[in-house]
C-alpha cells in the first residue's frame, strides 16, 4: 500500500466510522463507495471492510445490550442471516466488473429508500416488513458490504428514541457481520493481506467512533432522521457519479 493509497484508506475508514456512530449505519456504504476504486481488487476491499464493520457493530450493540428489543430485531436477524449465507456463496464466481456495476445500481436505489422512509408518523412493528428489510440487508451486505439502509429505514419507522434505534440496528448488524465473516472465512476469502488492512484500519475506526459518539449524543431524534435520509440521497448521488465515470473511461 503506497502513501497515497494509505491516506485515502485512512480518511475513508475514519469518515465511515464517524458516520456509523452517528447514523447507526453507513460504514459499509461509504467505505465500499470508495475503496474498490483504489484497492487491488473488489474482494480485497470488501473483506477488510466487513471485518471492521463486525468490530464496530459489536461495540455499538454490546455497550447498551439492555436496550435490545429481541422481538423487534428477530425478523431482520433471521432473514438477513439466511439471505447473506446464500448470497455469499455466489460472490467468488462474479467478476469485479459485475460486482462494481451491481454496487452502482444498489447505491442508486438508496435515493429511492430516502423517499420511501420519509413518513413522519411512526408505524407499529410488522413481521412482513421486518423480514423484507432483513432479506434486503443480507443480500446487500454479502455482495456489497453495506446491509445498513434497509434495516435502518425500517427501525427508524418503528422506534421513538435514538438510543433504541442505534442499539437494535447495531445488534442486527453485529449478527449479520459475524455470519458474513464466518462464511467468508470458510470460503477462503480472508487472507493475510486482508487481516493486515483490517488491523491498520481499526486505528482509524477507533478515532472515528470517538468523534461520532460525541456528535450522536448532541443531536435530537429528528435531526438523526434527517441525517439518515440525507445520507441515503448523498450515497445515491455518489453512485451516479462513479457509474458515469466508469462508463466514460471504460
Amino acid at each position: 500500500m503506497d502513501l497515497l493509497t494509505f491516506f485515502l484508506f485512512a480518511v475513508t475508514v475514519f469518515c465511515g466510522a464517524v458516520t456509523q456512530a452517528v447514523c447507526g449505519f453507513g460504514f459499509g456504504v461509504l467505505v465500499m463507495s470508495v475503496l474498490p476504486y483504489f484497492m487491488p481488487s473488489y474482494i480485497g476491499a470488501l473483506v477488510p471492510c466487513g471485518l471492521m464493520g463486525t468490530s464496530i457493530t459489536l461495540y455499538l450493540s454490546l455497550r447498551r445490550v439492555r436496550n435490545i428489543r429481541w422481538k423487534l430485531v428477530a425478523g431482520p436477524l433471521v432473514a438477513s442471516t439466511i439471505t447473506c449465507w446464500l448470497s455469499t456463496r455466489y460472490l467468488k464466481v462474479l467478476s469485479d466488473t459485475v460486482l462494481r456495476g451491481a454496487l452502482g445500481v444498489f447505491l442508486v436505489g438508496l435515493s429511492a429508500v430516502h423517499f420511501l422512509a420519509r413518513a413522519k408518523q411512526k408505524r407499529k412493528p410488522s413481521v412482513p416488513r421486518s423480514v423484507v428489510a432483513g432479506c434486503a440487508a443480507g443480500v446487500t451486505d454479502a455482495l456489497f458490504g453495506m446491509g445498513g439502509p434497509p434495516v435502518a429505514s425500517y427501525l427508524l419507522s418503528v422506534t421513538d428514541d435514538k438510543d433504541t434505534y442505534l442499539t437494535n440496528l447495531s445488534c442486527v448488524f453485529a449478527v449479520l457481520c459475524i455470519n458474513t465473516t464466518l462464511t467468508r472465512a470458510v470460503s477462503g476469502m480472508i487472507t493475510l493481506d486482508a487481516l493486515k488492512n483490517y488491523l491498520v484500519g481499526m486505528i482509524f475506526v477507533a478515532a472515528g467512533l470517538a468523534v461520532g459518539g460525541r456528535i450522536f449524543y448532541k443531536i435530537s431524534q429528528k435531526t438523526l432522521e434527517k441525517l439518515v435520509y440525507c445520507f441515503f440521497t448523498v450515497s445515491g448521488t455518489i453512485m451516479v457519479g462513479w457509474t458515469a465515470f466508469t462508463l466514460l473511461t471504460a
